[in-house]
C-alpha cells in the first residue's frame, strides 16, 4: 500500500500533468487554427500547395506550405502534434480511474430527512 502523503503528490502530480498537456493541446489547436487562416494562394505554387504563411519567431524566418493532399514523398523527419492529445486523454483516464467509487452507476439519491419525506408525502394526497 502507498502512504498517503506519496499517493497525495502522485495525485497532485497526475493533475497538473494533465492541465499542462491540456494547455499544450488547445495552444496548439489554436496555432493551427492560425496558421490555416493565415495561409494565402500566391503564384508560382507547387500542384497540390493550398497555401502558404511566411513566419518569423525568435530571429529566424519559417516559410511553411500547406499540402491540399498528401505529396507524393514525405520527409524522413516528420514532426506529428499528436502527444499533447494523448497525454491529456490519458493522464485523465487515470485521473477517472484514481477517484473513490461512492456506486457502481456513479449516482447518489439525494439526503432527505424523515420530516421532508412526510412533507411531500401529504402534498401529493
Amino acid at each position: 500500500m502507498i502512504e498517503p502523503h506519496l499517493s497525495e503528490w502522485a495525485g497532485q502530480l497526475l493533475r497538473w500533468g494533465h492541465v499542462i498537456a491540456a494547455i499544450a493541446w488547445i495552444g496548439s489547436s489554436f496555432y493551427f487554427i492560425h496558421l490555416d487562416l493565415s495561409l494565402r494562394k500566391s503564384d508560382g505554387l507547387l500542384l497540390g500547395v493550398g497555401g502558404e504563411a511566411w513566419q518569423v519567431h525568435g530571429g529566424g524566418f519559417y516559410r511553411m506550405q500547406k499540402y491540399v493532399i498528401a505529396p507524393p514523398e514525405l520527409p524522413k523527419e516528420l514532426t506529428w502534434f499528436k502527444w499533447e492529445s494523448y497525454a491529456t486523454w490519458i493522464s485523465g483516464f487515470f485521473l477517472l480511474e484514481s477517484r473513490p467509487r461512492r456506486r457502481a452507476c456513479g449516482w447518489r439519491a439525494p439526503r432527505t430527512s424523515p420530516a421532508t419525506r412526510r412533507k411531500s408525502a401529504s402534498r401529493r394526497s
